[in-house]
């Protein structure tokens, strides 16, 4: 499983154990929505307020270039996007 968030400061230390719980337990078996489904799972058991398949609007210069639908938003701070894959590369290892 692939798995990348860009970095924010409060809820990383919450996620990054969350990430690595779900790739021990699976490796990469299945198909992006069910790490994504386990995902949500663990972080409504914890409370951590997330939005899945959000629509983001994604400008350029100011200027509405298209729409963009991210797996998961954590905290209205953390874009997550999963990736089945058979090795993460190292680039998107977090």
């Amino acid at each position: 499983m692939g798995y990348s968030c860009a970095r924010a400061p409060s809820i990383w230390p919450l996620l990054a154990p969350l990430r690595a719980k779900n790739k021990a337990k699976w490796g990469t078996s299945f198909p992006e929505k069910v790490y994504e489904n386990a995902m949500a799972v663990e972080l409504r058991s914890r409370k951590i307020a997330f939005r899945t398949q959000a629509p983001l609007k994604v400008k350029y210069r100011g200027e509405p270039v298209g729409e963009y639908f991210a797996d998961m938003i954590v905290e209205n701070s953390v874009i997550c996007e999963f990736k089945a894959l058979e090795t993460a590369p190292k680039e998107a290892e977090i």
